[in-house]
């Protein structure tokens, strides 16, 4: 999967160059995540900016970053975040257990 990464400080943002987090491509979303996170950094601030869509299996793979993140005591925060993907981040109650920022720096 095509991820454009960038580091601000210890963070590590990283934007993934597709339009929907679905099925298809969420077991790959993750694995390419995580490879590229292993060690190498303090947190994720993962940008959103060029999703429009996601759907159960895009949300799992979210939280399966998220609960790797925390287990190793690293940040995580998501930006970039659309309306369409905010209100369903609503409607799932996602938007209190993720830390969503308008800033690619995470805070």
């Amino acid at each position: 999967m095509d991820f454009e990464t960038n580091k601000e400080g210890e963070m590590i943002v990283l934007t993934p160059k597709i339009e929907r987090l679905n099925a298809v491509n969420s077991q790959e979303f993750k694995d390419s995540a995580f490879k590229m996170i292993k060690d190498q950094c303090d947190g994720v601030v993962l940008n959103l900016e060029h999703i429009e869509f996601i759907d159960s299996s895009g949300i799992g793979a979210l939280v399966s970053m998220l609960k790797e993140l925390e287990r190793e005591k690293k940040h995580f925060s998501v930006c970039g975040v659309n309306n369409g993907v905010k209100n369903l981040f609503k409607l799932t109650g996602l938007e209190k257990v993720l830390k969503i920022t308008d800033s690619k720096k995470g805070s």
